[in-house]
């Protein structure tokens, strides 16, 4: 059975973590927390990650969706090391959507389909990580809405996840699309400002940040222009990294005060992020909300690479700071963001013009 930690009363509401006793990560998006917080309004959460750890299966199917940072795949890495240290349980495998169309394309190519199948009716537990990551490779998806026709002949049981709901996603099968909608799906959000002030209060010991407890409090009920009300775990890791540089060194605690003049250099440079974005946006003809976006078209990949590499060149941002304006993206994507520009650059003549002008309107 899954072991939960009590409720917690804090500044507003109260929470509950879900942990494991020792966590085997494959893609969990803040390494830094490996617990999941919840406010008191996702108790739906419990009870689904109980009904899917039990031997005894009463839930076959679960699809957890919602946007990046919300706590999906750490739940689901959560699940699958709680199945795994619990005796007698069978066999769990963890794939992203990616990895299981490569293993089933795998599978085809050396005439080994039926041994793939026969291997994964014996999973007792099947987590597939993503399934916007399947779009248009219909052969895999075939393959698990036959596994799910398969489910009732096993103790098997089965978990995805996904940043929307399988039907906004473009380049799904309809049969795979009604299959994943016949079993329990829960919305995943941003975490409420009990488990915010959870989160935070973590993060700021994993970053070696002491605060007021009036500061704190202010973070987790939102703080305009600094942290949003809605925010996911990347944004309160990228906001308490972006700090920690700032205050390097210093012993007492961070006060309101502190916290808004420590950012004020910041706020003054985003109307700038977003000009530059604007331009860039125009310059490639995609749409500005694709520059903060998940999409992976390239056209779109490298316009995103430009626009951070002008926001490091034109402003006093951080890395940090840059990567939570797009998207919530970490210091090391915008710095191989910025590396790839500088190689396209080197070589196309008319977009280091493009840019130049940019450098001299800015």
């Amino acid at each position: 059975m899954a072991n939960f930690q009590g409720a917690s009363r804090t500044v507003s509401g109260s929470a509950f973590t879900l942990s494991a006793r020792t966590l085997r990560r494959s893609r969990i998006a803040s390494p830094e927390i490996d617990e999941f917080v919840g406010s008191d309004d996702r108790g739906l959460i419990q009870f689904a990650i109980a009904r899917m750890s039990e031997s005894v299966r009463t839930l076959e199917s679960l699809l957890l969706y919602g946007p990046t940072g919300t706590g999906k795949s750490l739940l689901a890495n959560i699940l699958a090391e709680r199945w795994h240290s619990q005796p007698g349980n069978g066999r769990v495998q963890v794939w992203t959507g990616s990895d299981f169309a490569r293993a089933v394309a795998h599978a085809i190519d050396t005439d080994g389909l039926d041994d793939f199948r026969h291997r994964l009716n014996q999973l007792r537990l099947v987590i597939i990580d993503g399934i916007e990551e399947l779009a248009g490779k219909s052969t895999a998806q075939l393959e698990i809405c036959q596994y799910l026709d398969r489910l009732p002949e096993f103790e098997n049981r089965i978990l995805f996840t996904a940043r929307r709901l399988p039907g906004e996603i473009g380049g799904l099968n309809p049969r795979f699309v009604s299959r994943l909608s016949s079993g329990l799906a829960i919305p995943m959000t941003a975490p409420g400002p009990a488990a915010r002030r959870i989160l935070l209060t973590r993060l700021a010991r994993l970053h070696g940040i002491q605060f007021h407890e009036s500061a704190i409090d202010l973070l987790a009920d939102g703080m305009p222009g600094l942290l949003p009300l809605h925010c996911t775990v990347l944004q309160m890791n990228q906001l308490l990294l972006a700090l920690a540089q700032r205050i390097a060194g210093q012993v007492q605690a961070v006060s309101v005060e502190q916290l808004q003049s420590s950012f004020e250099k910041v706020d003054n440079e985003i109307p700038r992020l977003r000009a530059i974005c604007k331009e860039v946006a125009s310059l490639f003809g995609v749409r500005l909300n694709d520059l903060t976006g998940p999409s992976r078209r390239q056209g779109v990949v490298r316009a995103r690479g430009v626009a951070i590499y002008l926001c490091r060149q034109l402003t006093r941002m951080s890395l940090d700071a840059i990567g939570a304006e797009f998207g919530g993206r970490d210091h090391t994507t915008v710095m191989h963001a910025c590396r790839k520009t500088e190689e396209l650059l080197s070589i196309d003549g008319a977009l280091r013009d493009a840019i130049e002008k940019m450098r001299v309107l800015s």
